[in-house]
């Protein structure tokens, strides 16, 4: 015999002794419970239910009419969802139109079938884009369904108190400050800003894992295979406003806040050194709760400082991953609060920060007030080190703007108190920068090997990051003085680090590279299509070009128009513009 006993949850002690009782007394019995959470007695066998099959994050973000119905089809929240809505409007169909909106409700409401169904009826009333737009306030939407449901499952709120309610204090507590995280949460993170009564330290991993049994959290392992633990959004939701409504709120937010802050702190050095790869990987892993953090010490004027040392620590996350512009408004932001006013060390600090970020962006007008201000804040405080690096980076902002000789005397004035204090990374910026200068004079040779000599340097240091920028900056000095082989060499080992470190920003330069050896070499219409893509892939990421950058390019356009036709070069260019980034960096990296 098979007994079936639906909904356990609420009666789980009694339910799991009537079980024990059934069982010893009847070998022959076969019992199927659905519950929250186990019964936990001999024999059980758990079996989860997950929620229904989804179309991935990429997938429910198609734009409309890059999506078709039958691509979704096979998705058991999109079927749900279809049927339930063309029960409340007869007539309703999946379209081609309308299936990338349906699996964005549906990837919103986690698969969840209650949800997805109270979501569905209300087409009766709504288009698909106003229910997907009211989703930020999905308690509301999601309201009254068919009278003959049972109270709790009237509403999407009225399922998540009855849920809610059967938790004991200590699992309540834990439950909503898990809410001021963002997405997954390392067991480490959960200790260090869930503590406090009516939870202690200690009690933390029990009451997880009730939690996990209770199917309020998952968990999955990181990339390193380390755990991390995740709620619905809908859950989400629910608890950060139950949070809110406590008085909690801040004091779990300012936990939170300053337990990222030590953490990138801690990450930081590793970003310059071997591990940088793990270290950028596991820093993108808590993106999401690092904007939480850094928001948090935006709104509170008492955690400026906080959020002032959080972004410093972060800043070459932000260079390498292309979050250039993210960085930039974080920074701008938190310069202007309270924390970011006066002349101290953190102030020079982050502007220090905000002026690399200007630079990468090509904006050197913004870059140069940011390091000169920086630059003087540290030499009033005496910090040289700190001083000579950012006047070796303002060096290639007075270049970039052909100052040649304010140039220099930036790269010599580096240069000169790295060898006083002894510092490789301030000696390896001046090297290079010097480089470029014989570059921009005609002097190759003399480039070329200044180029090589910090190439070296920083191969010993193993930041494989400025490794991969100098090896773009020596490529363009083997391009400009003809050895095109050399070029290409080192324009394939930054293409690898791109790939390796998850770099976006330059690869349109690394496009523009293999562009000009083509046109050096002939291969005039291969030119045109990398010219084309790499200049639509500038424009997609919203970067620009320094004025030498733009008088080379037009020099090399105005060689292209002699040796093409004016409607082949076009067609040409637009080819290559309608290249994704990715296609275009094979088509690049394609031998021939």
């Amino acid at each position: 015999m098979l007994l079936v006993l639906d909904n356990c949850e609420h009666l789980l002690r009694e339910c799991a002794r009537l079980c024990q009782q059934l069982l010893r007394q009847s070998p022959g019995l076969h019992l199927l419970a659905t519950s929250r959470s186990p019964l936990g007695i001999a024999g059980e066998q758990v079996l989860p239910v997950p929620t229904l099959s989804l179309p991935d994050n990429w997938g429910a973000r198609l734009p409309r009419g890059h999506a078709r119905a039958a691509d979704y089809a096979d998705y058991e929240a999109v079927r749900l969802f279809a049927d339930r809505a063309a029960a409340a409007r007869p007539g309703f169909e999946l379209t081609d139109e309308n299936a990338a909106t349906v699996a964005r409700i549906c990837w919103r409401l986690d698969g969840i079938p209650h949800a997805i169904e109270l979501a569905a009826a209300r087409v009766r009333l709504l288009s698909l884009e106003q229910i997907l737009e009211r989703l930020d306030d999905r308690f509301r939407l999601l309201g009254r369904r068919a009278a003959d449901v049972l109270p709790h499952q009237q509403t999407l709120r009225a399922t998540m108190d009855w849920s809610f309610d059967m938790l004991s204090a200590g699992e309540k507590a834990l439950l909503l400050r898990l809410s001021v995280f963002a997405r997954g949460r390392s067991l480490e993170a959960i200790e260090a800003v869930c503590r406090g009564e009516p939870v202690e330290e200690w009690e933390i991993l029990d009451l997880l894992s009730q939690l996990v049994d209770k199917s309020l959290i998952s968990m999955e392992p990181d990339p390193a295979g380390q755990p991390r633990y995740f709620m619905l959004e809908s859950l989400w939701e629910y608890t950060r406003g139950k949070l809110r409504d406590s008085g909690e709120m801040e004091a779990v937010r300012d936990r939170h806040l300053h337990y990222f802050m030590h953490w990138a702190e801690t990450a930081e050095p590793h970003l310059q050194d071997a591990e940088q790869a793990k270290w950028l990987a596991r820093i993108a892993e808590e993106h999401g709760n690092l904007r939480f953090a850094i928001e948090r010490a935006s709104e509170s004027p008492e955690q400026g400082e906080s959020g002032l040392r959080l972004l410093v620590a972060l800043t070459r996350y932000w260079e390498v991953r292309s979050r250039l512009h993210e960085g930039r408004e974080h920074f701008q932001t938190l310069l202007a609060t309270p924390a970011g006013q006066g002349r101290h060390a953190l102030r020079a600090a982050a502007l220090g920060g905000a002026g690399r970020l200007a630079w990468c962006c090509d904006d050197d007008a913004a870059s140069r007030v940011f390091y000169s201000e920086a630059i003087a804040i540290f030499r009033e405080l005496g910090d040289e080190r700190n001083a000579a690096m950012l006047t070796a980076f303002l060096g290639f902002v007075e270049r970039n703007e052909d100052r040649l000789e304010a140039a220099e005397a930036c790269f010599d004035d580096a240069a000169s108190v790295a060898d006083r204090l002894g510092d490789p990374r301030i000696a390896v910026v001046a090297i290079s920068g010097r480089g470029s200068i014989a570059a921009d004079r005609g002097d190759y040779l003399a480039a070329r090997a200044l180029k090589e000599e910090a190439l070296e340097m920083f191969r010993e240091l193993g930041d494989r990051w400025v490794h991969g920028l100098l090896s773009w900056s020596l490529a363009r000095v083997c391009i400009g003085g003809g050895d095109l082989e050399i070029a290409d060499r080192h324009l394939r080992e930054l293409a690898g680090i791109t790939r390796e470190l998850g770099n976006r920003w330059i690869v349109p330069y690394v496009i523009e590279g293999f562009a000009q050896i083509a046109l050096k070499l002939s291969r005039n219409e291969r030119a045109a299509i990398l010219f084309g893509a790499s200049q639509m892939a500038l424009t997609s990421l919203g970067l620009g070009v320094s004025p030498a950058e733009r008088r080379e390019h037009e020099a090399d356009m105005v060689l292209l128009r002699e040796r093409l036709e004016p409607a082949t070069l076009d067609r040409l260019t637009a080819q290559g513009a309608e290249m994704s980034v990715e296609e275009a960096m094979s088509e690049a990296l394609r031998e021939e």
